[in-house]
């Protein structure tokens, strides 16, 4: 984890108030891992005076690039896409602990998201395409097809992409767990990765724990600092255990969380 002055090579639109974020990090982008995140710092004073997080959606290592994708919500998502090429975002990263991925080879994967909750895990996607995965599934839940259009083309070409949309204008008519469940019912992977709002989690952790199936979930905690000093992403676990997100997470096995 180090502090740095990334340069932006370029800010990119894709819709719906989505933008990436391309930056020049050639430090970061040779140790970053799927799951993990960065802490940015908007603007130059005070106001917003917290960094904002976001999850690393990709890299490449031989240029020397990381990739954010940000949602603009408010002031400080707004001053960060408003940068342009030439100037610089100071980042602190990569923070946190990522996806196990050992044992990987030659599973059936399927990854779960929901909304933004698809940056990690297009990342996790290459990695696992790259490691030899047999099989992956994405599947993608969202608003509308306005919104999937926003970032359908990221997501490798080599994956299967399943949708779910809750107005039924694309794929499966109704939320994402419902389009794990139907799967479920004719193919039974070995592992299932997830990233989304925390209902939706607590419930593919629910689907996957009666299956028998390995969950590993991406937690979207709110943070402070991010280096674990402040505990204000303090997550609950089964064994009754407290654990920091942006320190023992934001990855964790999703059947020890106690949703």
């Amino acid at each position: 984890m180090h502090e740095y002055e990334a340069g932006i090579i370029r800010t990119e639109s894709r819709g719906g108030n989505i933008y990436i974020v391309h930056l020049s990090c050639g430090e970061a982008a040779r140790e970053a891992v799927p799951g993990q995140f960065v802490q940015v710092r908007a603007g130059t004073g005070t106001d917003p005076f917290l960094r904002r997080t976001f999850s690393i959606y990709g890299v490449d290592r031989g240029r020397g690039y990381i990739q954010l994708m940000v949602e603009v919500v408010g002031t400080g998502t707004g001053q960060i896409t408003a940068a342009r090429h030439g100037d610089c975002l100071n980042i602190i990263g990569p923070l946190g602990k990522g996806f196990d991925l050992e044992g990987s080879h030659e599973e059936s994967c399927v990854l779960v998201a929901g909304g933004v909750g698809i940056a990690p895990l297009i990342f996790l996607a290459d990695a696992l395409g790259d490691g030899g995965a047999r099989s992956i599934v994405f599947m993608a839940g969202v608003r509308t097809v306005a919104v999937h259009r926003a970032f359908a083309d990221l997501i490798p070409r080599d994956v299967q992409i399943l949708e779910a949309t809750d107005d039924g204008s694309l794929g499966y008519h109704g939320f994402v767990t419902g389009l794990l469940e139907e799967h479920f019912a004719s193919h039974k992977p070995d592992v299932v990765y997830t990233c989304g709002p925390d209902p939706m989690m607590k419930t593919v952790s629910a689907i996957t724990a009666r299956a028998g199936v390995r969950c590993q979930a991406s937690l979207e905690e709110r943070m402070a600092c991010g280096m674990g000093v402040c505990y204000g992403c303090a997550v609950s676990l089964r064994d009754g255990r407290m654990v920091r997100s942006c320190v023992e997470g934001p990855v964790f096995n999703a059947h020890e969380v106690d949703w």
